[in-house]
């Protein structure tokens, strides 16, 4: 059987490539880059499965689910969202019926639980891949904080704590980063996930900034907006989080 990666071609969020990176080290091999917007139209150059981790955000283009009966899929760490309206009747009828071919479907949070609950699609808590992401050898500690994605009132908030430098860091995607290969992409990301590694410490509102600093053992601070807690809330209880009205204050 070949073996297929989970990419994002088009990301707007480098968090995406982290949860690329998760799924490596799972793959005996990556025969294939499969894009999460475009499933339903993948074909190997061989008519064959392609064994694929299926984590992620499902999905920006909702015709691109279920995916390729070429994809042979192993359904781990999904996330729903409920951002667009009739998102549970989406669940309903033959993709109801993908999802029950394929055996339990692994949720990466509590509201995706219960949504798929409310479907009685068979499900079970697995939590995020960025969590099983192992530490790099030979990272030491530096002294320095990593801003990941926070407004400028926070940073200056930091910085009216502390002499440490302060590295200003942004998942958003540029054209750049867009243009380059899945190997170079999949190399950046784990360049940054070193550096993140050798921080002191860590603040963010990205989840999967949060979750891979839980992971690499770095201490980390996940500013919280409830208006994401379809996403954020399940993690919560594993980290050290607050509103950003909280620090301010």
């Amino acid at each position: 059987m070949k073996y297929g990666l989970l990419v994002y071609n088009k990301t707007d969020n480098i968090g995406d490539y982290i949860q690329s990176y998760a799924g490596i080290r799972f793959l005996p091999s990556i025969d294939y880059y499969v894009e999460r917007e475009a499933l339903d139209c993948f074909v190997p150059e061989k008519k064959e499965y392609v064994a694929t981790i299926m984590n992620g955000w499902y999905l920006h283009n909702k015709g691109a689910f279920p995916p390729s009966p070429y994809i042979y899929p192993h359904l781990i760490s999904m996330h729903f969202s409920n951002y667009e309206e009739n998102h549970i009747d989406y669940l309903s009828g033959y993709l109801k019926d993908y999802f029950e071919k394929y055996g339990k479907v692994g949720v990466r949070d509590e509201f995706t639980k219960k949504t798929f609950e409310k479907k009685e699609i068979e499900c079970y808590f697995s939590g995020c891949m960025t969590l099983t992401i192992n530490k790099f050898d030979d990272i030491k500690k530096e002294d320095y904080i990593c801003a990941v994605d926070v407004k400028e009132e926070i940073i200056d908030k930091i910085r009216s704590k502390t002499k440490k430098e302060i590295r200003i860091i942004t998942h958003n995607t540029d054209e750049q980063f867009i243009n380059l290969s899945n190997e170079e992409k999949i190399e950046k990301t784990k360049e940054l996930l070193k550096v993140y590694q050798a921080a002191s410490c860590v603040v963010t509102t990205r989840l999967h900034c949060a979750l891979p600093c839980l992971a690499l053992e770095t201490p980390v601070l996940l500013v919280d907006y409830e208006f994401n807690n379809d996403r954020l809330g399940t993690f919560l209880k594993l980290l050290h989080y607050s509103t950003e009205k909280e620090i301010l204050s």
